[in-house]
């Protein structure tokens, strides 16, 4: 049978102790890596000089789409929305940006992505909104 261990042995016994360290590393690096896999392949794509995989983007995008867009996600759904441009999805693209833009309004550089994607996609008519809100006219 196996020995009975007390607290004191897990103390004093140094193997015991390092193997205890090390599961414990182990199972925080896990974790760590399921919670934040999303973002890790994200930051991958964005940074890669290659155009994204189409299939891959549209993988992220589906992951993050369902969750809420808070200020503090951000720069997040900023790296998801040029991936998906870069990948040329601009259905994904265009709500992402739909999306940043509506949680910060006042982000000149974020709109104008907006309207130069829908410019690109055809959608003139909401492009010039967009663009009349950056030049400070009033949308026709």
């Amino acid at each position: 049978m196996f020995p009975r261990i007390t607290p004191h042995d897990l103390v004093t016994s140094p193997r015991l102790l390092l193997l205890c360290g090390t599961l414990w590393v182990i199972i925080v690096w896990e974790a760590f890596t399921w919670f934040y896999s999303t973002d890790i392949a994200l930051e991958r794509i964005a940074r890669a000089s290659t155009t994204p995989d189409p299939v891959i983007a549209q993988h992220l995008y589906r992951q993050m789409a369902p969750s809420q867009l808070h200020r503090y996600d951000i720069e997040s759904f900023v790296k998801l929305g040029e991936v998906l441009d870069r990948a040329n999805t601009t259905d994904a693209a265009l709500d992402i940006w739909r999306r940043v833009v509506a949680t910060v309004p006042d982000n000149h550089g974020l709109r104008l992505r907006l309207a130069l994607t829908l410019h690109h996609t055809g959608r003139y008519i909401e492009a010039e909104h967009h663009f009349s809100t950056l030049l400070g006219d009033s949308p026709r």
